[in-house]
């Protein structure tokens, strides 16, 4: 088996398309992420294009919506994105079907997740696939388990993916990131 990945070729950060995604808060018994509030708010000062989805009212007035389910898959349906960064908190079961991302107001699956990015990518590749999330490239037996949200990107022909493979502390990613 021989993975050959396409060269790369980047936007100014201010160019670039971005969907930026934050569950910051508590939300369905998860903690709160209190580091996730400054990399949400530094990566957005860096990129100018941006649709941002943040926990669960978002503001308006700023360009932000709310981090729900809903939201988030218009928005990967009603545009193309250079690069998508999702802040929060991941599920992993041994089965793949249940392997998840939350956001504030539920979860969307990786096949969901997988399916939706294989739709809207079509025009130009993504980019960066940024996952920053407790665990989000480790997994159990399943192959979508054995990739991990990582697998996604490689999947769907996303030029690059950053994942951690271990339990990820709130303060270890923001900085990492």
């Amino acid at each position: 088996l021989t993975l050959t990945l396409p060269a790369t070729t980047s936007s100014p950060p201010k160019e670039t398309q971005m969907l930026l995604s934050a569950v910051t808060e508590a939300t369905q018994g998860y903690p709160k992420l209190p580091y996730a509030a400054k990399e949400f708010n530094e990566i957005r000062s860096l990129f100018g294009r941006s649709k941002r989805l943040l926990n669960d009212q978002g503001d308006e007035n700023n360009g932000m919506a709310a981090f729900k389910t809903l939201n988030f898959k218009d928005a990967l349906k009603n545009s193309s994105y250079d690069v998508i960064h999702i802040i929060s908190h991941a599920e992993f079961t041994k089965y793949s079907k249940d392997i998840a991302i939350v956001t504030y107001d539920g979860k969307l699956l990786l096949d969901e997740l997988s399916d939706l990015l294989k739709i809207t990518q079509r025009e130009k590749p993504l980019e960066l696939l940024t996952l920053s999330a407790c665990s989000t490239a480790a997994g159990e037996e399943t192959q979508w388990a054995a990739l991990g949200l990582s697998g996604v990107a490689i999947k769907i022909g996303a030029r690059s993916s950053l994942a951690t493979l271990w339990q990820a502390y709130d303060l270890t990613t923001y900085i990492l990131v």
